[in-house]
């Protein structure tokens, strides 16, 4: 059974001048943060554990990850530019 999560906001690092994404975050039914790694995230998702997707412009957008040269690169599906690096920052770590 895959679990699907809404992701509301990311935490980003700037590494080398350059923001770089590290945690998706959301909340669970209990209206609780909840924030993963993107390693972790692509994990799940590879598995088939998990769905991650965001809403923009009243639409379920999912995510989903490739491995590049400087690790795990999580994006939105079917967009031109990821919209993941649009949302509010989180500061829940």
């Amino acid at each position: 059974m895959t679990f699907k999560h809404q992701v509301h906001c990311v935490i980003l690092k700037e590494i080398a001048g350059q923001k770089v994404l590290t945690h998706i975050c959301g909340k669970n039914q209990k209206g609780e943060m909840w924030n993963i790694g993107i390693e972790q995230a692509a994990s799940g998702i590879a598995t088939g554990m998990w769905e991650f997707f965001i809403v923009h412009d009243s639409k379920h957008i999912p995510l989903e990850f490739a491995q590049t040269e400087i690790g795990i690169s999580l994006t939105t599906s079917g967009t031109p530019q990821n919209l993941l690096l649009e949302l509010t920052p989180c500061n829940i770590l």
